[in-house]
Parts: structure tokens; C-alpha cells; sequence
């Protein structure tokens, strides 16, 4: 009998933490999200900001520049 109350005590503890952790899980879940989407809406508006068009002269200009070898 006292086996059988031990690991029921055990059982339930585990089961505990288990749904601790879910439940700190999803409600990080959305908070997650909403960063990472912030840091991609920074990160494409710097993209946009630094973007570089270059026409087909000044690339080839810029190779000749540095040298590029074939």
C-alpha cells in the first residue's frame, strides 16, 4: 500500500510539471511570435533602406576594379 502512495505521489508530481510547462509554453507562444515578426519587419525595412541597384556599366565597372579574374 505504501508503494502504491509513493508512486502516485510521483505520478502526480510529474503530471504537474508537465502541464506547468505546457501551459508556460503556449503563453510564451504568442509573445514569441509577435517579436520575431517585429525583427522581420525591422530587418526588411534596413534591407530596403541599404538596397543597391547597380545597371549592367557600373557592375562591370566594379569588377574591373577589383580585379576579377575569369
Amino acid at each position: 500500500m505504501l508503494k502504491n502512495d509513493i508512486f502516485l505521489e510521483a505520478l502526480t508530481m510529474v503530471l504537474i510539471c508537465l502541464i506547468t510547462l505546457i501551459v508556460g509554453n503556449l503563453l510564451n507562444h504568442g509573445t514569441k511570435n509577435s517579436a520575431r515578426e517585429q525583427q522581420h519587419v525591422r530587418w526588411k525595412s534596413e534591407k530596403n533602406q541599404f538596397s543597391v541597384v547597380l545597371t549592367d556599366s557600373e557592375f562591370n565597372t566594379l569588377l574591373d576594379e577589383t580585379n576579377y579574374i575569369d
